[in-house]
């Protein structure tokens, strides 16, 4: 496997268990993970997105790269466990923690693994209405912000539309000049 190639798993694992995480937990009916599930949607229901940790997220995403451009192993362990992405804040936090490149990514970047799972998945969430709210056939689009999902985070992507296209486009060239490709 070539090193473009497991730089882009590596990174996509990261990104696809926390989209699957998002999707999952309104959804997950286990009394195992419901009163984990329902501190977590009330933690992303307070969790308000600012210019500072979208900058600080971008920064933890280039340091994760950069990690598994100098070393493929690095992130051993981030990849989907099986689980099917139904894990909690606290167990994605557990599993940047057992990783330690991709904890000292995040903490280079000025987050702590909780901080950086519960910022991915409040982004995630506000990225993914604003797109239903906007994208598509007019009749298609949604009107009502799903339950949970801060308006305040939804404008904040909307209002912000210019600065996350351009850190995607430094993130995406650093992935091509790795001899990755410019697509994610």
């Amino acid at each position: 496997m070539t090193l473009p190639t497991l730089v882009r798993r590596a990174v996509g694992a990261a990104l696809i268990a926390a989209a699957i995480s998002v999707s999952a937990h309104p959804v997950a009916a286990q009394k195992t993970h419901a009163a984990s599930g329902d501190r977590d949607m009330q933690a992303l229901a307070n969790y308000h997105l600012t210019e500072a940790n979208v900058r600080k997220y971008y920064a933890a995403m280039t340091n994760i790269m950069k990690a598994a451009m100098k070393d493929t192993s690095s992130l051993a362990g981030l990849e989907d466990d099986g689980n099917g992405g139904n894990e909690d804040l606290a167990a994605m936090a557990a599993k940047y923690d057992r990783v330690p490149a991709a904890k000292a990514a995040l903490s280079a970047a000025g987050f702590t693994s909780l901080e950086f799972a519960t910022f991915t998945m409040s982004y995630m969430q506000a990225a993914m209405a604003y797109s239903l709210m906007t994208q598509g056939p007019e009749n298609m689009r949604i009107k009502e912000l799903p339950k949970g999902t801060p308006k305040e985070n939804v404008e904040f992507v909307r209002t912000h539309q210019e600065l996350i296209q351009q850190l995607d486009k430094q993130l995406k060239a650093l992935q091509a000049s790795a001899g990755g490709g410019a697509s994610a």
